[in-house]
């Protein structure tokens, strides 16, 4: 079924207040996109956890077209034609789940296809998934899920078994590991082929191209088949039994690269081969395998990547490695020894090896494949692992990049340094040009350069592979290429970068504000061509091409606009020749920073969005001139109480002039008490016109939400100085809160404050400086930064020095160092000062804060007889994941706040707790009746 859906009127707001069923109906977009010829948009719109609806949007009608439960669109048939999945029903599934349905035979997806000229909507039940080639789209290919309780049946033909789709004899039936019946679909005819028992399938991206793996009709008959675009059959490359995998098709569609290993033993290094088809002359090959020379001793073909041609399919590149290390299989379980054996000269740290240890079984390293010359080239090894190839030609120029020397430099400095090389594509012969290069290279798309930021030249640098020459492109007597608003006690980033024109001409760099041109060939010749600065209004190239190799000029760029004063954005052009600027559009609203173009029309879909106006989806014709909406996913907003946000500024204990956000009820009155939610992170001011939809968060209290019941809520910026993040806090917050409450409307009675993680370090140590608040919400603390110091993050491996010497926690020194900022910076050694009730939530699986600081803190307060309650969500990382999660979690911390601000009862949960045998089924939110 499918709907017309016109825009209607806005009428007057209304006044009602939000509880959890808000979350429930709220709705989000996702998957905008924009059809080539820029006449239909389509996009999903739907709340959390519910079903979602496809809309269809028709530019030249200005009508939307709905379709229940819609998903993964894609525009097909010379943009006529739209297909996308169906979903089932959420409340069915979970209807079937409750009856313990097997997940296979719970229902499947269906592919519709709609025709947007003749208003006709096909469904297909039963598909396992679909493909519409990325710019071809006369086909659409989808693969049926396994039939029930039915057998496929034999075509007539045993190749060419897409001439016949009712065979006459039954043989096996399909399953996942027979596999299923893949059917290619001609759009405009409706013309569909079948390919039995497939189990795998690829397509070509810029012409007609499909492959396919099937198991055969008959037992034994595995076989690779190709698409026959002109008899519309399919033809087979290999067969015979065998397994088969990692289908790669080239862009054109010609060439069909795949592996295959014909082995029926149960050997553990198993015997890979590669192969390579070409569809035109209808010949393949095995290229390689195990005994192939340029392989060394003991090395395979890697079955854990899938080979890729480059660009003009003269190229197939693909992993080799080592043989895996294997156990060995004679052992009982009680004679392995499995024992850590930790190295100081480790690079990766155990436990970061461990973190990366599936990913370092399957890594693989790149051969290059000419194939016109049948030449085999290893490009990367054991010592140099990351190669880079220029980008236009796809490897005539090639850099190897290696950091294995400065790997412990990550554990206290958070970053690493590199070596660079040049790569012979030949033999793969490697140079050393650079070496401890600070900052990642880079190399340039026509590979005349290697770039990079050096942190501690604060400067731009260029290597001249030509000249065999570094330059320095940019000094800060000119301008300031590093992040300027760096408080962290470390070397400043840059700023980034926005790319190279056509032949390595030109390499555009930002500062803060400003676009810079730099001549790769000239040291020291940056050229300032937008004037941001002066009005502080920063401009960034918005890359409306995806793929693009380089920056062309011939065309105006679109640069998007932030003005740092009033936080206002917008769109502009930039003429790279003549470096004019031109407004297009700017507003009181955070514009999409990254607007969707059609590719063969100027039509472009945008977002806009401020704390009051959900982001819709906007469409122009004409370069931002006239905008039209296209969606209005929340009218209900209308509905609710929400509130305004403003700027609030101030000057801080220290002289520092600061600025925070602060937001304020619908019917606010100045002559009023309320209570004052204080939440804050860092830096928080720029995101004065982002939307905050009411939504179930996993750390923060949401501001849509909590003003709608009346609070107003405060944001401080906190700007830190290295070795003291917990003053540096308190010379912020609470000189703002003492600024806001001379505004006389603020109830300094009823303060409450939250944070997590880095928030929630910020929190816990305000607490034993002040009893200013009335309760505190404090998330995944460090409060020991002691006994955090040596830990590692669990989610990465990493150490955690880095963090307190030199990123967030600002320290600046090592404990053995300065061990008194250490001792002063933790709030766990003045636990006895905190005189404030405490909400934490730390969760056993937290990879990032371990979860034990929770427990310090809790059982801390707990002893000094303080009001603690600790939320612990089994299973769940650094926040709550899990959507069940996270209701409960901000249902909970609302019962917190409105308790101690708002004079609520208090729920059973904060009265007695949840025991250990009630957990997970008498959550303990009601309130006794009595109050």
């Amino acid at each position: 079924m499918f709907l017309i859906t016109l825009f209607m009127p806005s009428i007057e707001a209304q006044d009602k207040i939000m509880d959890e069923s808000i979350y429930d109906i709220w709705n989000r977009i996702s998957r905008t996109q924009i059809s080539d010829n820029g006449q239909w948009v389509s996009y999903e719109v739907g709340p959390e956890g519910a079903d979602g609806i496809l809309k269809l949007y028709s530019a030249a009608d200005k009508k939307s077209y709905t379709f229940d439960r819609g998903t993964r669109a894609n525009f097909c048939g010379d943009d006529n034609y739209i297909a996308f999945l169906i979903k089932p029903h959420k409340d069915s599934i979970k209807a079937l789940k409750r009856k313990k349905v097997k997940k296979k035979d719970l229902p499947k997806d269906t592919l519709a296809i709609y025709s947007m000229q003749d208003k006709f909507l096909n469904k297909i039940p039963n598909i396992k998934s679909f493909k519409v080639g990325k710019e071809w789209d006369s086909h659409i290919v989808y693969h049926l899920a396994a039939a029930k309780n039915s057998k496929a049946k034999k075509p007539t033909e045993e190749v060419q078994d897409s001439t016949e789709t009712k065979p006459k004899k039954k043989v096996k039936k399909e399953n996942e590991k027979t596999g299923s019946r893949l059917i290619v679909h001609t759009v405009k005819t409706q013309k569909e082929d079948t390919l039995h028992f497939v189990k795998k399938y690829a397509l070509s991206d810029k012409q007609p191209g499909i492959a396919a793996i099937s198991t055969g009709i008959k037992k034994n008959d595995d076989n690779v088949a190709v698409y026959d675009f002109k008899s519309n059959e399919w033809k087979r490359v290999l067969n015979g039994k065998a397994k088969y995998s990692k289908l790669s098709l080239d862009d054109q569609g010609k060439q069909l690269a795949f592996i295959s290993d014909a082995d029926t033993t149960d050997m553990l290094q198993r015997p890979y081969q590669l192969h390579l088809y070409n569809t035109s002359t209808q010949r393949g090959k095995k290229i390689a395998d195990s005994k192939s020379s340029f392989l060394s001793k003991d090395w395979n073909i890697s079955s854990h990547t899938i080979p890729s041609f480059s660009e003009d399919g003269k190229q197939l590149i693909f992993d080799v490695k080592p043989a895996d290390i294997l156990q060995d299989t004679s052992l009982l379980e009680e004679e392995i020894v499995n024992v850590e054996v930790w190295h100081s000269n480790d690079g990766y740290l155990h436990t970061q090896q461990k973190v990366r240890l599936n990913d370092e079984k399957k890594k693989g390293y790149e051969v290059q494949y000419i194939i016109n010359q049948n030449r085999f080239t290893q490009l990367e090894d054991t010592n140099i692992d990351n190669v880079q190839r220029d980008a236009v030609s796809g490897g005539k120029v090639i850099i190897g990049v290696d950091n294995k020397k400065y790997l412990q430099n990550i554990s206290w400095l958070g970053y690493t340094y590199y070596d660079v090389y040049t790569v012979d594509p030949k033999n793969g012969n490697k140079k050393a040009i650079l070496e401890k290069v600070d900052g990642f290279p880079r190399l340039s798309p026509h590979g005349k350069y290697v770039s990079w930021y050096s942190r501690q030249d604060s400067s731009w640098m260029a290597y001249d592979l030509k000249k065999n020459k570094t330059r320095q492109l940019t000094s800060n007597k000119v301008g300031k290429f590093y992040d300027e608003t760096n408080d962290r006690p470390m070397l400043a980033r840059s700023n980034g970068s926005m790319g190279w024109t056509k032949d390595d001409e030109h390499f555009y760099v930002y500062d803060k504000y400003d676009i810079w041109k730099l001549k790769p060939n000239k040291k020291l010749n940056a050229e300032r061509i937008t004037k941001g600065r002066e009005s502080k209004v920063r401009y960034r190239y918005t890359r409306l091409d995806r793929e693009e190799k380089f920056i062309s000029k011939e065309a105006p760029a679109l640069i998007y606009t932030f003005n740092e004063i009033d936080k206002s954005s917008g769109y502009g052009s930039l003429d790279l020749k003549s470096n004019q600027t031109t407004n297009l559009l700017n507003g009181n609203y955070r514009y999409g920073t990254r607007p969707n173009k059609a590719k063969n029309a100027n039509n472009i879909v945008f977002t806009q969005e401020n704390f009051e106006t959900f982001p819709d989806i906007y469409l122009t014709t004409d370069n931002f001139k006239t905008k039209q909406p296209i969606s209005d996913a929340n009218p209900q907003q209308k509905d609710y109480r929400w509130g305004k946000i403003e700027l609030f500024d101030w000057t801080a204990t220290d002289g520092t002039d600061l600025q925070g956000l602060l937001v304020k009820p619908d019917d606010f009155d100045p002559g009023k008490k309320y209570p004052l939610l204080v939440n804050f992170y860092e830096r928080s001011s720029d995101g004065l016109n982002r939307y905050r939809a009411p939504a179930a968060g996993r750390s923060s209290i949401n501001y849509s939400i909590y003003v709608n019941k009346g609070y107003i809520i405060f944001n401080p910026d906190v700007i830190y100085t290295d070795g003291y993040p917990g003053k540096s806090c308190e010379n912020a917050v609470l000189s703002g809160i003492e600024a806001l409450l001379k505004e006389g409307y603020i109830d300094e009675e009823n303060i409450g404050i939250q944070g997590h993680s880095w928030g929630g370090y910020q929190v816990a140590h305000l607490l034993t400086k002040t009893d200013i608040f009335k309760c505190a919400e404090s998330g995944a603390p460090v409060v020991n930064m002691v006994s955090a110091y040596g830990g590692i993050r669990w989610g990465s491996g990493m150490s955690r020095q880095f963090q307190y010497e030199r990123t967030q926690s600002r320290l600046g020194a090592t404990l053995w160092e300065r061990p008194d900022l250490y001792l002063e910076n933790s709030p766990i050694f003045n636990t006895d000062k905190v005189n404030t009730p405490v909400l934490i939530l730390h969760n056993d699986k937290d990879g990032a804060v371990p979860w034990y600081q929770g427990i310090e803190y809790f059982v801390a307060l707990r002893r000094l007889g303080k009001p603690a309650w600790m939320l612990n969500y089994n299973g769940e990382p650094h926040w709550p994941v899990k959507r069940q999660n996270r209701v409960d979690f901000q249902t909970r911390m609302m019962q917190f706040f409105d308790h101690y601000l708002m004079d609520a009862p208090k729920p059973k949960w904060m009265k007695e707790g949840v025991s250990a045998i009630n957990k997970g089924i008498n959550q303990g939110l009601e309130y006794d009746d009595n109050e």
